[in-house]
């Protein structure tokens, strides 16, 4: 019986793709990117995100072709996070159905936790903004540990902090990333189709896909 959830933030809980396409921008100005033409719009971003912000950071210069030796993205990414961590994150919004799915499971016992890539200060930013905060512990951001998902290891860390065992517990997601860290430890995952993967989701062999939040106590009845 399923005792404790693990959640994904970006794109299972909140939307905060807005945000994300206002500072790519932002930092492109920063760096003088003035050639290019197109705008980071969602389409892009999502084939950026999922493996942290650095990685992010280096999807986007590749994209629009923007050089950096190993050095050069180390100077780069301080710049990219201080917009990250500077640029007011006022557009993005829960998804449907998650604050009262949320107090439902809360009100049914369930343990929840956040397992995210997403940096700790905009990812704390974002949950107590959206009022979600105090629904999870533990929040394991990208700088809680030296881990980042799908690492097993980062799993096992979440799974003693609930003080449960991953056989109690089920992964909640909208990516190959989360499938992969659930996978990795044997841990049933259940996919949202409304999320940022730019792929099919019914390619990603999850256990279960949802196709709004509110669909989730029914859900997890199947574990």
């Amino acid at each position: 019986m399923v005792k404790g959830i693990v959640f994904d933030l970006d794109g299972t809980l909140v939307d905060c793709m807005p945000d994300f396409c206002e500072m790519m921008n932002l930092f492109l100005e920063k760096i003088g990117a003035t050639r290019i033409e197109s705008e980071v719009t969602p389409d892009k971003v999502k084939t950026f995100i999922g493996h942290g912000a650095r990685k992010a950071m280096e999807n986007l210069l590749e994209h629009y072709n923007i050089p950096f030796t190993e050095k050069e993205a180390d100077e780069l990414f301080k710049i990219y996070m201080r917009v990250y961590n500077t640029k007011p994150l006022d557009k993005s919004t829960l998804c449907d159905n998650v604050l009262e799915t949320l107090t439902k499971l809360k009100g049914e016992g369930y343990k929840m936790a956040i397992c995210t890539n997403k940096p700790h200060k905009p990812a704390m930013f974002v949950l107590e903004q959206l009022g979600i905060k105090d629904f999870f512990f533990p929040i394991l951001d990208a700088e809680a540990t030296p881990y980042l998902k799908p690492s097993p290891e980062l799993m096992n860390i979440v799974f003693e902090k609930m003080g449960l065992g991953r056989d109690d517990c089920i992964m909640v997601g909208d990516s190959k990333v989360d499938v992969d860290a659930a996978k990795g430890v044997g841990m049933p995952v259940v996919i949202v189709s409304y999320g940022f993967a730019y792929y099919p989701v019914e390619s990603l062999n999850a256990d279960k896909i949802i196709d709004n939040f509110g669909e989730l106590p029914e859900a997890i009845k199947l574990f």
